[in-house]
């Protein structure tokens, strides 16, 4: 008799602390999930203060060697060194990027980026805004891709693009070929090209 009021005295004791656990566990895996979707986020914004503060050291710790960037379909970084490339060229024009939207769900991770240079203020007068598709091991980004620009004035882009590469062909040759020069000497080129068209030419474009 004693035993048959002991089980359901157990059974009632066990119940409520067997519902605490599973409660704990349901909000560790929780906890879980927001850490890491944090964790990417930072991973991905510390990656955005090295660019622009033009810290390569600290771009590198948010990214694989093998890192591969590609650009509306175009592959334009295969690792690191190629990276590192880039980051020189990019580096010159002082570039503000800022973080407009972080997104997480079923194991896909979109960002949009807000980028403003130098040579963007010429081209569009206003920040390019761009959506990318970001692919994380561990803690590291091993995969950029630009998948579509959200704000691009396309045609002031050409536009301007096409009047100081004609202009400076005719009238500055010793700078030719600084649009596909992606190294620092050809950032560089491209800004005095800049400076040389607004001096001589002033601000006004033919057709935009």
């Amino acid at each position: 008799m004693y035993l048959q009021l002991l089980k359901p005295l157990s059974m009632k004791i066990a119940f409520p602390a067997l519902i605490s656990t599973l409660f704990v566990l349901v909000l560790f895996a929780s906890c879980k999930q927001v850490k890491n979707e944090s964790s990417n986020r930072e991973i991905f914004e510390t990656y955005l203060h090295g660019m622009n503060s033009r810290d390569f050291n600290q771009v590198k710790q948010s990214l694989a060697d093998s890192i591969i960037i590609t650009e509306m379909g175009y592959e334009v970084v295969q690792n690191i060194d190629a990276f590192r490339r880039h980051f020189l060229w990019d580096s010159i024009f002082r570039p503000d990027y800022t973080l407009v939207e972080f997104s997480e769900n079923d194991s896909v991770t979109m960002a949009t980026v807000a980028k403003f240079d130098k040579r963007i203020q010429f081209l569009q007068d206003s920040a390019l805004v761009y959506q990318v598709s970001l692919v994380f091991k561990g803690e590291k980004i091993v995969g950029m891709s630009t998948i579509k620009y959200v704000k691009m004035n396309g045609r002031k882009w050409m536009s301007r693009r096409d009047s100081l590469v004609g202009w400076i062909d005719n009238t500055h040759p010793e700078l030719s070929g600084f649009v596909h020069d992606l190294t620092p000497k050809g950032a560089q080129n491209f800004l005095q090209a800049i400076v040389i068209f607004k001096r001589e030419r002033g601000n006004g474009f033919s057709s935009e």
